[in-house]
């Protein structure tokens, strides 16, 4: 080997050995300058590949993040980490087919490594494919994995199938280990408000607020408990300070109009469903709400216009059919009405119910708002144009990851 061929080799090695130092260090920027020289000297240094990507990730450049990984794959497709990180990155841009494929890969690579089977997991949660959730955090805690991250995505699941005690189960295993933990708290508080103890998940949610006075999370859901039990202003209170906190999140607005609406603020309650469909402008509700409080007001022309939209996004929207056929009436628009009547009772024959009066959803119908961490983001809006509730996902960072793997570094 010529010297300056062992020069290269030399190189290479000190500048990946510093990348990975820095990159220890949490210096994202200088551990890709110290890794991208060691890939010019050795331009098929897949390591160099992977360590540059995930510094590239902590700086939020997801997309030069996952095209690393990919060069890193294509030239060593036997390293189980190099699909993972690619299927993290991957779920984190919502290329959730991309993902799947990537922790399927993964885990036929090495089927020992427990954290695969719990990014899978949140990503099958994402997919509501709730069973296959359960199977991955029973595989990651039989191969002794036992963070509170995985308890949390179990009992979120039990949650969404209804299985509210095993949900209580798990929140109250994180509880034990750790009494301070937000995010379990908030979960066993809105899984106790679905089996009534209003009480006890308004306790959980005051220790949330008391440890946390700045916490979106804790408002939202104790405003949400609060206007399941009529109590309008004390819900007002609380979507008010989840606002002022973080105005990003089109439901807490909707929740609010719910509010506004059960102490007859129509004025504010239809300003705060305009501001949903700002954010949001395919909300079917939104559109049926925001109709339901302009016919209150005796807008009749903007609430036929907000009904026809509803049934333009969902055509077997019963309920507002229902709610036209009322405008529409007082329009003097009778054979419309009688149409809109009909196909309201026809579907309702075909199981799907309408209320009795236009107006907002009853209180129980709320959007609920569920989540795994604290950073407040959301998906946009379903792409399938059927009402249905949101879900705010999470995953362990790959800092994270970094640290409960001693193979990694």
């Amino acid at each position: 080997m010529s010297g300056s061929s062992l020069s290269a080799q030399y190189q290479r090695g000190k500048y990946l050995q510093e990348g990975k130092f820095e990159l220890g260090r949490s210096n994202y920027t200088e551990a890709i300058e110290k890794l991208s020289i060691a890939i010019r000297f050795e331009p098929r240094l897949y390591d160099g590949y992977f360590f540059r990507a995930i510094a590239k990730y902590e700086l939020d450049d997801y997309k030069g993040a996952e095209q690393d990984l990919s060069v890193a794959i294509d030239l060593y497709p036997y390293d189980f980490r190099y699909f993972l990180y690619r299927g993290i990155i991957r779920s984190k841009t919502y290329n959730l087919r991309g993902a799947l494929w990537d922790y399927n890969k993964a885990i036929r690579l090495d089927s020992n490594q427990a954290n695969i089977y719990v990014n899978r997991a949140v990503l099958q949660l994402s997919l509501r494919e709730y069973e296959k959730v359960l199977e991955d955090c029973e595989k990651a805690i039989k191969l002794k994995f036992r963070d509170k991250d995985i308890y949390l995505i179990r009992g979120t699941t039990f949650q969404e199938l209804e299985r509210y005690e095993e949900a209580i189960q798990d929140f109250n295993w994180i509880l034990e280990k750790d009494s301070t933990n937000i995010d379990a708290l908030i979960h066993r508080g809105v899984t106790l408000q679905a089996i009534g103890r209003t009480d006890s998940a308004l306790s959980d949610l005051n220790k949330v607020i008391e440890m946390d006075s700045s916490n979106v999370m804790g408002y939202f859901h104790r405003g949400n408990i609060y206007l399941e039990n009529k109590d309008f202003k004390e819900a007002l209170e609380d979507y008010n300070i989840s606002i002022r906190l973080s105005d990003r999140n089109s439901t807490v607005y909707f929740n609010r109009a719910i509010a506004h609406n059960g102490l007859k603020n129509y004025r504010a309650a239809e300003a705060d469903l305009d501001i949903v469909l700002e954010k949001s402008p395919n909300n079917i509700m939104a559109y049926y709400n925001r109709g339901g409080v302009r016919l209150r007001r005796n807008q009749l022309k903007p609430a036929e216009a907000d009904f026809d939209k509803a049934i333009q996004l969902y055509p077997k929207y019963a309920d507002a059919y229902y709610s036209r056929s009322l405008v529409r009436r007082r329009l003097k628009k009778t054979e419309e009405a009688e149409q809109d009547y009909k196909m309201a009772g026809y579907l309702q024959s075909s199981g799907l119910s309408f209320s009795k009066e236009a107006g907002l959803f009853e209180t129980g119908e709320v959007l609920k708002l569920t989540r795994l961490n604290d950073d407040f983001r959301f998906d946009e809006e379903a792409k399938n144009n059927q009402p249905q509730s949101r879900r705010l996902s999470s995953r362990p960072t790959m800092a994270i990851l970094l640290c409960r793997s001693s193979t990694l570094c």
